[in-house]
């Protein structure tokens, strides 16, 4: 928190690095972008046009095996804090019948404290069976991909989002909000906007 008699100064420099943000980007003879939602979010916040380039995976990595056996369990993958909405998937699973409720596995790396303690409780209230994951080499996250029934994609405004292209690639449905780059990323084939 910042003291009030240093408020003014803060409100001030937030307005100098604004407008040195905007100069800058100005200034650019070519911006690049991951989505249409970014080039779309980039135009009304520079008023620049930028050039899409969609991202990719390691296919050699993130890849489909027949063989997989599926459990009875959802993933969700990225870093626990509230933009990445891993309560929704808490929530949506708590809105199954208890018999027929999937585990929840949840795979990051980098976290928000008091965010997974919210997590945790919200679980234990909600009596879903959540599983924390975090330190997962890509060849273990591949094999959760590959034996989940699907994969949830909750992130609010993901500009794009990995989760999803790697879940399809090892064969995996997803579900993913609508918004987003989420919208430019699900097919009928692949996965499901909720």
């Amino acid at each position: 928190l910042i003291p009030r008699w240093m408020q003014p100064f803060w409100v001030r420099r937030q307005k100098i690095l604004t407008h040195l943000d905007a100069q800058n980007a100005r200034r650019a003879t070519s911006a690049l972008c991951n989505s249409q939602y970014m080039k779309d979010a980039i135009q009304q916040a520079y008023g620049i046009s930028a050039t899409i380039c969609y991202l990719g995976i390691d296919d050699k990595t993130f890849n489909y095996v027949s063989t997989t056996t599926k459990k009875r369990q959802l993933l969700v993958v990225g870093t626990l804090h509230p933009a990445k909405a891993q309560q929704l998937a808490i929530e949506a699973v708590a809105l199954l019948e208890s018999s027929q409720r999937p585990r929840l596995v949840l795979v990051y790396e980098n976290f928000d404290g008091r965010y997974r303690s919210t997590l945790r409780q919200l679980a234990q209230q909600k009596a879903v069976d959540l599983v924390l994951k975090r330190g997962v080499s890509d060849a273990e996250l591949v094999t959760l991909y590959r034996q989940s029934q699907a994969t949830l994609c909750m992130a609010e405004r993901e500009p794009f989002g990995f989760t999803p292209i790697e879940s399809a690639a090892c064969g995996t449905p997803f579900i993913a909000i609508a918004e987003g780059g989420f919208l430019e990323i699900v097919k009928s084939s692949n996965g499901l906007l909720v």
